[in-house]
């Protein structure tokens, strides 16, 4: 019953996407309407992607056997497609190539900026461990400073220790989880 539902919802997105072309002709497939209405009621939280995954990932992967009809098809018009092939491959070929190098800048650049970012906040945290060191040995900072301190910049406890005035049981720092390569690579 859940996939007859998923079949429901996309079907009514490309239906969607039917009447929308009826009314705007612009040069756009309709089914290309129907996508972008499903995309928007999937950004704006109108359906959820588990309403629409399980079909969606079985269409995806039985895309190529859509295409045969359409292969057989141009066997009628073989003689037409001689005369044509050798550009027609050359067309394909540059374009399939343009496609993959631009998609692979845009990857490598999201990817770039993503550990930039996490750099940056590494960086900071060791900045803040090195401010708490400083701050603690110059003025002997009281208990309380030193637990928010080793909370915030992940100051050791025995540093912690070393330099307040008074005892304390300071809390022990909050391990920070490296990721693996692993996951790092799953998560992209």
């Amino acid at each position: 019953m859940k996939y007859v539902k998923q079949v429901g919802i996309i079907w009514g997105f490309t239906m969607a996407g039917e009447l929308l072309h009826a009314i705007l002709p612009l040069p756009v497939p309709s089914g290309v309407y129907g996508l972008f209405l499903l995309l928007g009621a999937l950004m704006a939280g109108w359906v959820r992607l588990e309403s629409v995954e399980g079909t969606g990932n079985f269409l995806m992967d039985t895309m190529t056997l859509m295409f045969i009809p359409a292969m057989v098809g141009l066997m009628e018009y073989a003689a037409q497609i001689k005369e044509v092939f050798v550009p027609f491959m050359i067309v394909i070929a540059v374009s399939t190539v343009a496609v993959m190098v631009v998609t692979g800048r845009v990857a490598q650049t999201v990817i770039d900026l993503q550990e930039r970012g996490s750099g940056k906040r590494a960086e900071e945290r060791r900045g803040n461990a090195a401010e708490c060191r400083e701050n603690a040995t110059e003025s002997r900072g009281s208990a309380a400073e030193c637990r928010e301190n080793t909370a915030e910049s992940r100051v050791s406890a025995a540093e912690c220790r070393e330099n307040t005035a008074e005892p304390l049981d300071c809390p022990a720092p909050q391990p920070e989880s490296p990721e693996s390569e692993e996951e790092q690579t799953n998560a992209r």
